[in-house]
């Protein structure tokens, strides 16, 4: 039976953060800012196949609408 992959929905607001993110490290070192991107990239595609993997928040409003969350490196992502 294949897995159920999920899919990963950016908001606006997080789609623009993660480009500052990315920008802030690129202006001091692109190539640290290509292996933060990838390892981004990376985890969401593994919580993408695997939701499980995610942390539970303990913020109960966050909690109750189904959001888990990830860290990656200094970042949290939900």
């Amino acid at each position: 039976m294949p897995a159920v992959r999920l899919t990963i929905r950016f908001l606006k607001i997080a789609e623009e953060e993660f480009a500052e993110i990315i920008s802030f490290i690129a202006a001091d070192n692109p190539s640290a800012a290509d292996v933060m991107t990838n390892k981004i990239e990376k985890n969401l595609e593994l919580l993408s196949e695997n939701p499980k993997l995610g942390r539970i928040p303990r913020d109960e409003e966050i909690k109750n609408l189904g959001y888990k969350y990830i860290i990656v490196q200094n970042y949290i992502i939900f």
